[in-house]
This record gives C-alpha cells, structure tokens and sequence, in this order.
C-alpha cells in the first residue's frame, strides 16, 4: 500500500525540437548467472549489414547523440566511465534555470510536455474538435473548468490583492479548535482537544502527529483498508543532526512569523536582534519539536522495508499504545457513513516504532509547543497558496538548502500547469493523449512490454539460485503483472468527455484561487475515503497521463506507463528498434524487476504479502543482494566541503536490483526482436562505427544524462531510494556482461547477478 509503489524516475525528457531524456527512478539491466548454461541463441541468423536511416527522424536523434558524448569521447573508456563517455556533451550544453536544482533528460522531456499544455491553457476551445454534439458539448465545459482553475491560479493580482487574510481565517478557525492556552469552561478534556485537533488538521491538508489515508491492504489486495502513518517532518531525517541547516531553518520559519504578523513582506536581512524575540522562541520550539520528531520515525532504509511498515494492529490496540489521542474517534469522524469504525477494527500502522513513542513525546511536550507546531504546519502548507511576496523567507531557505539562487522562482505559468495536472489530472490528461499520443503509439508500447515480459520470464529456468517450485510460481507471477500504457481508460476514460464531466462534477472551482485549493483537497478526500465502502478500485492510476514517470504498484501487481514518458528519445516507432528498447524498453524492464526486487518478491502471483518462496530460495537472494548493496556502498558523491560522502546501497536496493534486471531484460527482448527481423536495425548518420547492441547502450546510457546542483545531490543521496543519475549508468553497466561484451571491456563478467 502506501509508500511502497516504486517510481520509475526522478528527471528528464524530449521536445521537438531538442532531445532529452528521463533519469532518476528507470531500471536496466541484469546479467544471467555465468554458472549455468546461457540459452541458446536463435539458429536465425541476423543480416550483418545494417542499413543507415537516412529521415529527418534519424538524422535528428544522431546528431542529439552526438552532441551528448563527451567532446573527446574516443579518448575515453567506455567501459570505466560511459557516464561521461555518453552525457559530457548533454551536461555542457544544458543550463539551469534559476529555480532548477537539477537538469536531466527526464526533466526536459516534461518542459516539452508543459509547453504543449501550456499552449492548450492560453488558448481557446479548439475549433476543429472532433467531438460532435452533446460530447463537444460536455467536452468544453470539461476544457473551461480547466481553464477557471488555471486562470484563477495566474490571476496574481488579485491574489496579491487578498493578501494573508484567507491564510488568517485558517489559523482562526485553528485556533478555535486548539487554542494556545486552555479555556476552563472548554467542554471534554486534553484528550478530546488532541483528537479533535488532529480531524481537523487532516481535514485541512495538514498531518499534525498522525496521517491516515485508505489504501489497498497488501495481505488481502482487493479489500481498502486505512493506512495509519507519522507526522511528516519537512527536511531529510539526516539534517535535523546539521547546526548550520536548523539555524537557517529557525530564521525562516521567525522571519515567516513576522510577515504574518505585520501583514507586510519582509527583506532579506541578518537577525541577530531576534536571537531574544518571542518570534525566534517560537521558531526553535517548533523546529526542536520536529527534530524530536524526526528522530523517532524510521530511517528511509528501514521504513521503506515492507517487513517493517505492514503492521495490522486493532484501533484497540493503537488506542492503548498512544492513550493521549482516541484514533479510533479521529478515523471515526473521516471515514464515511456506513463505514463501521470500533475497537477492533483493524488498520495498518506503517511506522510502529515511532508510534510507539508517541504517547511519551506528547506526554513531554507542553500544549504552547504542539499549538506552536500544528500551526506551523498549517502555516507552511497553506502559505503556498498566497503571493509569493509573502513566502520569500520558505522559499529562500530552501533555494539555498538546495543549491538554488536564493529569490529565484519557477515562471508562475509553469507551477500552474502543475496544479491543473494535480487537481484536473484527467481533463489535462485528456488534452494531451489528443494531441501526443497515438494508437500506433499504444501498440508499439504493448509489443515493448510484452517482449520484455516474456524474455523476464523465460530467463527464470536458467537461474541457479532460485528453486523450481518458486521459478514456477514466480513464471506465473511474470505473467500475471497487468500493464497500463497511456492513460486511464475507466473511472474515468480519459476518451470520454461525459466519463471525465461526470467525474468532476463536484468539483465546483470559482475565481477563488485559495478557495480552489481548498475544494479540490476536500473533493479528492471525499473520493478517496469513500473507497472504503467498495473493493479496490484496479482501474485506478497513481500518475496523470502527461506525466514523465512510471511505476510498479506490488499490491494490483501492475505497471503503469502514462503516455508522457512514451515520448522520444525513451520511445519513437520511427527510429530503430535499438531506440525505443534502450529506453523504453529498459524502463518497462525496470518496473516489472521491481516486483521481484527486495519488496516486490514478498508480493504473490496475486499482489498478496505474503512469503511464497521457500526458504531456501530466499537465503539465496538475501546472499546475492548483498553484492548490489556493497557495489553501490562504494560509490560516493562530493559533500559540501569537498568530503566523500557515500550512497546508500541499502536504501537504493531495490531501484538498483531494477536497473540491472530491467537493463538485461530490455536487451534480450530486444535482440530477440532482432533475430525475428532476420536483419540488422538500421544505423545512424554519424554513428556508423558503432554497433547495434553498442547503440542500444547508448540509448539507455543517455536517459540518464543529469546535471544536479551539489547540495541538491547531496539530499538525494542522504534520503531518495534512487542512486544519483550517473550511478544509475555505471551501476547497471557494471552488471551487463551483455554491455561488457558490447564494448569489448577487458573484465566480462558482471560485478553483481541476480535477475
């Protein structure tokens, strides 16, 4: 359930006029076991002389390419370092913007989208739809509730012009429900106040000492069942143990007071006079309380292990654990009617061990404090809906926090686009599979995914780890995993302008921009908690279809692919096959390995958790895994001070056993694809000295071309499961004997094999 749906990436992309590719979250390949027999290779033979494409397509992706490698690339080792190899000339010819902390492929990919988007957002209904009739009818009310949510959001005028005040009705309507100080003649007592003060919170955006959420039950996947989790705190875990950060901190947070309290924005100044002022008190209660937060959830490595998040505890048993909050009343006044809420009913706690502090950190800290706390928490969520006048202290501090000129801003056109994406994601969707995605495109990706799936599968009888009763149950699981391409096709079908107007239709929008903001959580909660009234919803996505991303979800055993991500250079049914298969094919690779990386493999042929691997088996696993978590231990990327600071081979694991094995699954679909053919892909204007398999490499090594700012990478490495974007090459390379055989690499074996 939650927190355990793997992404495929974290940045990058192309546009029509200048490609560029996601990195961050994809998998590659993996090598099989040198231990037993390969299979045997086709008796087809492939035509050994390949063809140059010679269209505008090729010639446009070979000079991309080539303008990619290194300026001096024959003089490097591909073997050693085809990071650099492949991505010196992507790095050298991308610049930042100012509010960009990172720059990948990924992330250009997905500026390319937003601009189309855009253009869509600026225009008016299109005169030549192709809807007739009550469907273009309901088709443009759909594009007009588009329109009132995005022009809403661009009206920076008058939201200047309501200054803090729709903020201050919040923190007035907070503090009618949990006042600073204790009213005598308040009715119920400090218990009551805690559970009411958290419904509340929940109700508005804000996760006070708990969070909840309903979800698929991972033990029995087609049954909701409401997930319990820790507050959230607001930077990595690992900052709250840096002085330099936390003071910083403290001064945003007082300097964000004194903007609320004098209603004016303010400069950026020193305030050492503040040291002693009630402001900066307030603004180190709240960050030491979050720090005690912070140290009581679980490190990233460890909540992201399903063994320790999937806890099914009684509200009995939870109510007894933490006795200062009645959670069985704060998830009775959430759930919808009809939806029995009593003692024994049963939920799912993610991180026990910081639950099981909980009654202590309230027991020691006093009401001012958690008063002091809640209303930060509402401060810092709600503030992002008010001119950014008003936000400059925030947002200053985390600039600087990560790399970022400190007052720079994303163009507004550009953070609107993406409150249309995450309030209307549908009829955005919708705009966009019209214009970018075509049904050649659909069918092009099902033989992708469905190459890959096949050779996953077949691979698993040469593996020498594994025993034959958990190859079959694991064939059967291959085979089970349902893919999703494109967009969503029921509730709603993104085809269908009456399914998307009747999906929002109680989404009512006015020229209320904070109002919006606040309609669309309550609308998206309502849908949300209403789901445990019925089974799992399996037509549902995770990811609007614009999106440049993917992902595996263990509990529906599903791999989503948005139609955002199926774009070049990770997809184009008009170059090679070697293209689309490096790119595309390595991140449909990715997604299916995730449901037999380190959490994946715990979830059954039907996405049950549940062990379904005998025990041996499992040993075996556990073994070789630890080869990926010492081989990725050992990298390391630059500190802030110029020290080494290593990547974390056990919080990156399973993004890591996905990369290889979805890497190597990926290049035997492809080369099968090939050997059908019975002739070489078509080389490239340029690149006529390399090879098939050499370009398919290249293909995969671009998508993950990255530029990323140095205290960005940083906090990448200290809390993100996946490895930094030249990791992501170097990793995966290292563990192809497919690549080494490629490149004619002097070591053949791979440094780490599982899948």
């Amino acid at each position: 359930m939650k927190g355990l749906v793997h992404a495929a990436i974290a940045g990058a992309v192309w546009s029509p006029t200048s490609w560029a590719r996601a990195t961050g979250g994809l998998t590659r390949h993996q090598h099989i076991p040198l231990t037993l027999e390969r299979r045997e290779e086709s008796s087809q033979q492939v035509d050994s002389a390949a063809e140059l494409c010679t269209t505008t397509k090729c010639r446009d992706y070979a000079k991309y390419i080539l303008d990619s490698f290194s300026p001096n690339y024959t003089a490097i080792d591909p073997c050693t370092d085809f990071d650099k190899w492949s991505c010196d000339g992507w790095t050298a010819n991308h610049q930042y913007r100012p509010e960009q902390s990172s720059l990948s492929v990924s992330s250009v990919l997905s500026d390319s989208n937003r601009d189309m988007l855009h253009a869509i957002l600026e225009g008016q209904y299109p005169a030549n739809s192709t809807f007739t009739g009550q469907d273009q009818t309901l088709d443009k009310a759909n594009f007009d509730k588009m329109k009132t949510a995005y022009n809403t959001c661009m009206a920076e005028d008058k939201i200047k012009e309501y200054g803090l005040n729709p903020l201050q009705d919040l923190l007035d309507d907070f503090e009618e429900v949990f006042p600073m100080k204790a009213e005598r003649d308040r009715e119920g007592s400090y218990k009551d106040e805690l559970t009411a003060v958290a419904t509340w919170l929940q109700k508005n955006q804000v996760a006070g000492l708990l969070s909840s959420s309903p979800g698929a039950n991972d033990m029995s996947p087609d049954e909701v069942i409401i997930g319990l989790d820790a507050s959230e705190i607001q930077l990595p875990k690992a900052y709250y143990n840096k002085s330099v950060v936390l003071t910083n901190y403290t001064r945003a947070i007082a300097q964000m007071y004194q903007v609320l309290s004098s209603g004016d924005p303010i400069d950026e100044s020193p305030i050492p006079a503040w040291k002693n002022s009630s402001l900066f008190e307030k603004a180190k209660r709240v960050v030491d309380f979050e720090k005690l937060i912070a140290d009581k959830v679980a490190e990233p490595e460890v909540k992201n292990d399903i063994k320790y998040s999937y806890n099914l505890k009684t509200l009995g048993e939870l109510d007894t654990l933490v006795p200062q909050i009645s959670i069985q009343q704060y998830l009775k006044n959430l759930a919808p009617p009809g939806y029995p809420i009593d003692s024994k009913r049963t939920v799912i706690a993610y991180d026990i061990g910081y639950f099981g502090n909980l009654s202590e950190i309230i027991k020691t800290t006093s009401r001012q404090t958690l008063h002091d706390y809640f209303e930060w928490r509402l401060i810092i969520t709600h503030s992002e809906r008010l001119h950014s006048n008003y936000t400059a202290p925030v947002r200053r501090f985390k600039n600087v926090l990560n790399g970022k000129e400190p007052d720079a801003s994303p163009l507004r056109w550009r953070s609107c686009i993406s409150e249309v994406d995450d309030s209307l994601g549908h009829l955005l969707g919708a705009a966009y599979i019209q214009r970018l995605f075509t049904k050649q495109d659909k069918a092009r990706g099902d033989q992708v995914i469905n190459d890959v799936k096949r050779v996953f599968g077949d691979n698993l009888k040469y593996l020498d780890w594994m025993s034959n009763s958990s190859k079959a149950v694991a064939a059967e699981k291959v085979k089970n995993i349902i893919p999703k391409i494109g967009y969503q096709v029921q509730n709603p079908n993104e085809e269908s302008p009456s399914d998307l107007n009747q999906y929002y239709t109680n989404l009512r929008l006015s020229a209320d921009y904070f109002g919006n903001g606040q309609a669309g959580y309550k609308w998206a909660q309502n849908k949300t908690w209403h789901d445990l009234l019925k089974p799992t919803d399996r037509t549902q996505w995770g990811m609007t279809s614009p999106t440049v991303n993917a992902y595996f979800n263990p509990p529906l055993n599903e791999i989503v692919f948005p139609a955002g991500i199926m774009q070049p250079p990770f997809f184009n049914s008009e170059l090679p096959n070697y293209v689309s298969y490096g790119g595309f094919g390595a991140t449909a690779g990715h997604e299916l390995t995730h449901g037999f990386d380190d959490n994946g493999s715990k979830y059954d042929v039907n996405g049950k958790y549940r062990e379904w691997w005998d025990n041996e088996t499992t040993a075996k696993f556990e073994a070789k895994t630890q080869c990926f978590v010492k081989q990725y231990n050992e990298y390391t990327v630059e500190g802030l001070e110029g020290e080494k600071v290593h990547v974390n081979g056990k919080l990156t694991l399973p993004e890591n056993i996905a990369d290889s094995g979805g890497l190597n699954a990926a290049f035997r679909a492809w080369k099968d694809r090939q050997t059908a053919s019975g002739k070489q892909d078509p080389a490239l204007p340029g690149l006529e000295k390399l090879t098939n398999e050499q370009l398919f490499f290249v293909s995969y090594g671009n998508g993950w071309c990255e530029k990323v700012r140095k205290e960005a990478l940083l906090s990448q490495v200290l809390s993100d499961p996946h490895s930094p974007a030249d990791k992501r090459i170097l990793g995966p390379l290292a563990n192809s004997a497919d690549f080494k055989k490629a490149f004619n690499c002097p070591v053949k074996k791979a440094t780490c094999d599982l899948w």
